[in-house]
């Protein structure tokens, strides 16, 4: 929301634009309340930014993916994991590929060509809409 809030008048300012929000498919499945309210608000603030934007050459589309295979970073929070932490990370992995019809996990040059065509004049006629990418997953 902040990221579409700074570029929205550079944008309107060019009359010209497109926003590619990331709200992944995981807004269904275990051990994912909070993440799951917050992540679904990605898709509807596409949505919403895209009826309010209908008369500007402005685009608000959404790549939503599933499970991505990227190494582990350091988390944001500063205490190491508890096992309950640790315990619930591979439950929700192994939900997501017992739920992807495609049973791995995406390679990030996949997503990012998802990202590149909703950035690219072809997707040029595409507004408001979510893609996900996401082997079949289902969250």
């Amino acid at each position: 929301m902040w990221c579409c809030h700074a570029v929205l008048p550079l944008m309107l300012e060019a009359n010209s634009g497109a926003i590619v929000n990331i709200g992944p498919v995981a807004t269904r499945g275990i051990n994912r309340v909070p993440y799951a309210a917050a992540k679904g608000g990605v898709s509807a603030l596409t949505q919403a930014l895209s009826f309010d934007l209908d008369d500007r050459p402005i685009r608000v589309n959404c790549v939503a993916p599933g499970g991505v295979n990227v190494e582990r970073v350091t988390p944001r929070n500063p205490k190491p994991p508890t096992e309950a932490d640790i315990k619930g990370f591979g439950e929700v992995g192994e939900q997501t590929l017992r739920d992807t019809l495609m049973k791995r996990f995406a390679a990030p040059e996949e997503l990012a060509a998802a990202i590149c065509f909703f950035a690219s004049p072809e997707a040029s006629y595409i507004t408001g809409q979510t893609l996900y990418v996401a082997g079949g997953g289902i969250g």
